[in-house]
């Protein structure tokens, strides 16, 4: 082999070891896909148009330069609606600002990748689809229903989008749903203030109404008390005077009988009829007293 030749073949090896180096220094970072720890990632070949099976987590991957990775969320997402203008049952305007959080579902990833390709799709289906929702449920309230249950509606919101992001098979769950905050148009404001005020002055002679009676039912209990104080000491008065007198009758009854007890003995021992002993003995005993009585003895 010539001195010509061999350089050939140098120049030939070096250009080929360059070339190879710098294919490598380029396809290399081409060729990683990263996958963060709030993501899944699905392998797609778009050279042959096949999907690898197997679903990706959080890692550095080195695969073909014609590979392409989709990404999907794999944490709670928030959807945020500003200004959503919906019209009431009595046909009021209703701005709105609401907040959607929702999760996908890990096991029906590949099915997103298939029916709508990219995360982004998916999310402009799930942005139209909550806006028709919560619309639909605005539309069975009246106006003046919001003040009064704003978290009855949210509730009915959230549950009326939850199914129909199954009903639409988005593949999805909502996690929660948040009312932040409404407002209607002036006039209405107005009007609602107004009734607002109205049933603070309302409330506010309710309680005042409330606490008369409170303090008339407290003076009612206090009379009735001292009444009662002072009927029982009647009772009691009464008592010990009927007592007394009860004493006295019982007393004199007990008198009575023993000078009738007595007045017996004496006439028995002295062998004399009922005339005879009050003609003669007790007649004579009240003329020597100086005492006169009248007897009716039948």
């Amino acid at each position: 082999m010539n001195e010509c030749t061999r350089i050939t073949l140098s120049w030939i090896l070096i250009t080929t070891v360059t070339v190879g180096i710098l294919l490598t220094i380029i396809l290399i970072p081409v060729s990683i896909r990263d996958v963060n720890h709030d993501q899944y990632g699905i392998r797609y070949n778009d050279l042959d148009k096949t999907l690898d099976s197997k679903l990706y987590e959080q890692g550095k991957y080195v695969l073909t330069p014609q590979t392409k990775m989709f990404y999907y969320s794999k944490i709670v997402k928030t959807l945020t609606f500003e200004d959503m203008v919906c019209l009431s049952q009595d046909g009021i305007y209703i701005t709105m600002n609401i907040d959607v959080q929702y999760l996908l579902i890990k096991e029906s990833l590949f099915d997103i990748f298939w029916e709508y390709g990219k995360e982004d799709n998916l999310k402009e289906l799930l942005i139209d689809l909550t806006h028709d929702s919560v619309r639909d449920v605005c539309g069975k309230y009246n106006a003046t229903d919001f003040p009064d249950n704003r978290d009855g509606i949210q509730s009915d919101m959230q549950e009326t989008l939850t199914q129909d992001f199954e009903l639409t098979n988005t593949h999805s769950l909502v996690q929660y749903l948040q009312l932040v905050n409404y407002d209607f148009p002036d006039s209405l404001n107005d009007a609602i203030d107004a009734k607002q005020t109205a049933q603070q002055d309302i409330e506010k002679a309710e309680n005042e109404r409330n606490g008369a009676l409170t303090t008339a039912e407290t003076t009612q209990s206090v009379a009735e008390a001292n009444a009662q104080v002072l009927l029982d000491q009647a009772n009691g008065n009464a008592q010990i005077e009927l007592t007394k007198a009860e004493e006295e009758k019982t007393s004199t009854e007990a008198v009575w009988q023993n000078r009738l007890d007595t007045y017996y003995t004496l006439m028995n021992d002295m062998g004399m009829t009922s005339d005879e002993f009050v003609d003669e003995y007790i007649y004579g005993i009240l003329l020597n007293n100086g005492k006169v009585i009248y007897t009716d003895i039948n």
